[in-house]
C-alpha cells in the first residue's frame, strides 16, 4: 500500500515537472525573438535599436507590477490557478504582438507578457517548493531553468525561418501562439488543484510580502537577483551588436544562440545536480562575478569567433549562478515560498528594465563597449552584495 502511494506521488511530481518545463519553455521563446529580430523590428517602426530595446523595458515593467502583485495574491490563491492566469496572459500578448501596428501597440503585448512570464516563473519555484522536499529541490530547479534556455536551441532556427519567409511578426502568430496554448492545457489538467504540502490559504493578505520584507536576507536575495537580471540583459543587444560591428546575418545569428544556450541548458541540468552538495552561495557568488567579467570582455574582441566563444563561456557561469541564487532565494522564507518568489520575479523584472534601459541609454549615447562594462559591473555588484550579506538558511539548520 505504502509503496502504491509512492508510485502516485512520484508520478505526480513528474507530471508537475513536465508542465512547469513546459510552461516555462512557452514563455522564453519571445525571449529568443527580441534580441535575434530586434534591427527587423527597429527597421519596422523606423526607430534606433536602442530605442527598439524599450520593448522588453515594457516587459520587464509588467513583470515587476504584476510579480509585486502575484506576492500578495500567492497567500490567497492556488499557485496553479496563478500560473495558468499568467500562460493565459502570454496567448493573449502573442495574438497582441502579431496586430501590433505601432510601437506603442507592441509595448503593450510586451507589457503583458512580461505579467505572465513573471507569474509563470515565480509560481513553477513555488510548485517546486509543494511538491519537493528541500534536499531534491535544486535539480527541478535546474531542469526548469534548463528548459528555458533550450527554448533558445530549439526555436532559433524555426523563428530565422519563420521571420525569412513571413517577417518577424509571422513567429508570433505560428510559433508563440501554439505552444503557449499547448502548454495552458496541459498545465491545466497535469498539475493538482491541490497541492502536495506547503501551500494553505492565508487570511492576511500581505502577510507574505511582509514576512519577505522583514527578513534582511531575503532582501539581500532580492537585491542579488535584480542586478544579476540587470547584467543578463546584455543578451538583448548582443546579436545586434555582432551584426553591427561584424555585419553577420541572421543565420549566423540563430546559431550563435543555439550553440550557447546549449551550453546553458547543458550547464543548468548538471548545476542543478551540484549546487546543493557543493554550496549555493558560494558557488553563486563565484559564478557571478565571472559572469559580469566576461560581459564586461567580449564587447572589447576585435574578431567574431573571439567575441562569440567569450560570449558563450558566460553562459555556463550564468547557469551556476541562477541555479544557486534560486535555490538560496526559495528556502528564506520557507512558510511564504509563493511571495518570495513572486518577489524575486519582481525584482528581477526591475533588474532586466534598469539593465534594458541603462544599457539601451549607453548604447545610443556612446557605444556597445560602454554598455558592456556598465551591464557587466551589474554581476560584480550582485555577487558582492551576496557574498557579504545573504545566510544559506539550510546550512544553518
Amino acid at each position: 500500500m505504502q509503496n502504491s502511494a509512492t508510485e502516485v506521488k512520484s508520478r505526480t511530481r513528474r507530471l508537475v515537472l513536465l508542465a512547469l518545463v513546459l510552461a516555462v519553455f512557452a514563455t522564453t521563446i519571445i525571449d529568443v525573438l527580441s534580441p535575434l529580430l530586434l534591427t527587423e523590428i527597429a527597421d519596422t517602426f523606423h526607430v534606433q535599436v536602442g530605442t527598439a530595446g524599450c520593448i522588453r523595458s515594457s516587459s520587464a515593467i509588467g513583470g515587476v507590477i504584476f510579480g509585486l502583485l502575484a506576492a500578495v495574491l500567492s497567500n490567497r490563491y492556488n499557485h496553479k490557478t496563478i500560473l495558468i492566469v499568467g500562460l493565459s496572459c502570454e496567448v493573449i500578448a502573442s495574438i497582441g504582438g502579431f496586430l501590433s501596428p505601432t510601437l506603442d501597440f507592441i509595448n503593450a503585448a510586451f507589457f503583458l507578457e512580461g505579467v505572465g512570464s513573471v507569474m509563470v516563473a515565480a509560481m513553477a519555484y513555488s510548485l517546486i517548493g509543494d511538491y519537493y522536499p528541500p534536499e531534491k529541490r535544486t535539480k527541478p530547479i535546474g531542469l526548469i531553468i534548463a528548459a528555458g534556455s533550450s527554448a533558445f536551441v530549439i526555436t532559433a532556427p524555426l523563428i530565422w525561418i519563420i521571420s525569412d519567409a513571413g517577417g518577424w511578426r509571422s513567429v508570433l502568430l505560428l510559433l508563440i501562439l501554439p505552444v503557449s496554448a499547448a502548454s495552458l492545457f496541459f498545465a491545466f489538467f497535469a498539475i493538482p488543484s491541490k497541492p502536495a504540502q506547503t501551500w494553505s490559504r492565508n487570511p492576511k493578505l500581505f502577510e507574505g510580502f511582509r514576512q519577505v520584507l522583514s527578513s534582511r536576507s531575503a532582501v539581500v536575495c532580492l537585491l542579488g537577483m535584480m542586478f544579476l537580471y540587470a547584467s543578463a540583459s546584455v543578451s538583448t543587444y548582443l546579436v545586434s551588436f555582432w551584426k553591427i560591428q561584424f555585419s553577420i546575418g541572421n543565420a549566423i545569428g540563430a546559431t550563435t544562440m543555439i550553440v550557447n544556450s546549449a551550453v546553458s541548458v547543458f550547464s543548468s541540468a548538471i548545476f542543478g545536480r551540484l549546487v546543493n552538495r557543493k554550496g549555493r552561495k558560494l558557488l553563486g557568488v563565484i559564478g557571478c562575478v565571472l559572469f559580469g567579467i566576461i560581459i564586461m570582455l567580449m564587447f572589447f574582441m576585435s574578431v567574431f569567433l573571439f567575441s562569440w566563444g567569450t560570449s558563450t563561456s558566460r553562459l555556463i557561469f550564468w547557469a551556476l549562478t541562477v541555479v544557486a541564487f534560486n535555490g538560496l532565494s526559495l528556502e528564506q522564507v520557507p512558510k511564504f515560498r509563493g511571495s518570495m518568489m513572486s518577489l524575486i520575479g519582481a525584482f528581477s523584472g526591475i533588474g532586466s528594465l534598469l539593465g534594458i534601459s541603462l544599457g539601451g541609454m549607453f548604447l545610443n549615447l556612446f557605444d556597445f563597449q560602454a554598455m558592456g562594462v556598465l551591464l557587466g559591473s551589474f554581476g560584480l555588484v550582485s555577487a558582492a552584495i551576496v557574498f557579504l550579506l545573504a545566510k544559506d538558511r539550510l546550512d544553518m539548520e
